[in-house]
C-alpha cells in the first residue's frame, strides 16, 4: 500500500510542481498546501519522510528562509521607525482615552522594503487584534507602548506559523526554532536599549524638586521592559528553565541600573 501511495503520489507531484512554479515570486499563498500535505504524510509512518515527502520539504526550505529572512528585515526596520515616532503613551490608556480613535492595528505583515520585493503574509493568517474598539475586551497585556506590542505580536506570530508546519525532518525544525529565538532575543534587546535610552532622556529633563511625579510615559517604559520579561521565556528560551528566565530578567536589570527588587517594587 505505501509503494502504491508512493505512484499515487509522484503522478499528483507534477501538477503540483508546475502550479507553484507559476506563483508569483514571495508569494506565501502555497503554505497552507504544504501544511495539509505534510500533515498527513507525518503522521503516516510508512510515508513520513518518503520520496515524496522529501520533495515537498525541498520545495519549501527557501520558501521558508525567503519568508524569515524578510520578516526579520520587516521587524528590524518596524523597531527602529517605531522608536523614532514613539510616543510612550501606553496601548490601554490610548484605547481608555480615545474610544473614537481605532486601536494601534497589528499589520497584517505586509511589507515594502528597500530593494527587496514587496510580499504580504498569508491571508489564513490573520491579525491577532481588530482594528477597531467595537466590543472589544482587551487583555492586560495591552499596557506597553504601542511599537513594543507591535514588536511582541510579530515576534510571537512569526514562531507560531513555524511552529504550525510542523517541520517533520528534526535538524531544521531545530536550526528553525534556534533562529527565531536568537532573533526574537536580538529585537528584545533593541527594544530594551532604546527604552532605557528614552528613560534615561526623559529623566535628565525632569524635575529635581520635591513634589516630582513620576510622569504616565516613564510608568509605560517599565510597563515595556516588565513585558520584555515575561516574554522573555517564551520567545527567547529554547529550554524555558526558571533559570534562563532569571538570566534574561538580570540582564534587562543590568540595562536599566535597578536592583531587582527595586524594579519589582515601581512594576507594582
Amino acid at each position: 500500500m505505501a509503494e502504491h501511495a508512493e505512484m499515487f503520489l509522484s503522478l499528483y507531484r507534477a501538477n503540483m510542481d508546475a502550479a507553484l512554479q507559476v506563483q508569483p515570486v514571495d508569494s506565501w499563498d502555497s503554505f497552507p498546501l504544504f501544511q495539509l500535505l505534510n500533515n498527513f504524510l507525518r503522521t503516516d509512518s510508512h510515508l513520513c519522510n518518503g520520496t515524496f515527502h522529501k520533495h515537498l520539504q525541498d520545495l519549501f526550505v527557501p520558501l521558508v528562509v525567503r519568508y524569515i529572512d524578510l520578516m526579520e528585515s520587516s521587524i528590524a526596520q518596524s523597531i527602529h521607525r517605531g522608536f523614532e515616532q514613539e510616543t510612550w503613551q501606553s496601548v490601554k490608556s490610548l484605547t481608555n482615552n480615545l474610544a473614537s480613535v481605532p486601536l494601534p492595528k497589528v499589520p497584517s505583515l505586509p511589507l515594502t522594503l528597500p530593494q527587496m520585493p514587496s510580499f504580504s503574509a498569508p491571508a489564513w493568517m490573520g491579525p491577532l487584534c481588530e482594528n477597531t474598539l467595537q466590543g472589544i475586551n482587551l487583555p492586560n497585556i495591552f499596557n506597553g507602548s504601542a511599537t513594543s506590542e507591535d514588536l511582541f505580536w510579530k515576534l510571537d506570530a512569526l514562531q507560531m506559523f513555524v511552529l504550525d508546519l510542523h517541520w517533520p525532518e528534526p535538524e531544521f525544525a531545530k536550526h528553525l526554532e534556534q533562529r527565531l529565538k536568537l532573533m526574537a532575543s536580538d529585537m528584545m534587546e533593541a527594544c530594551v536599549k532604546r527604552t532605557k535610552s528614552a528613560f534615561d532622556a526623559k529623566m535628565q529633563k525632569a524635575s529635581k524638586s520635591t513634589d516630582f511625579r513620576v510622569p504616565l510615559s516613564v510608568c509605560t517604559m517599565f510597563n515595556v521592559l516588565m513585558d520584555a520579561k515575561k516574554q522573555c521565556s517564551k520567545l527567547c528560551v529554547l529550554d524555558t528553565g526558571q533559570e534562563s528566565a532569571n538570566r534574561e530578567f538580570r540582564w534587562i536589570c543590568v540595562h536599566l541600573k535597578q536592583p531587582d527588587a527595586q524594579l519589582e517594587l515601581l512594576n507594582g
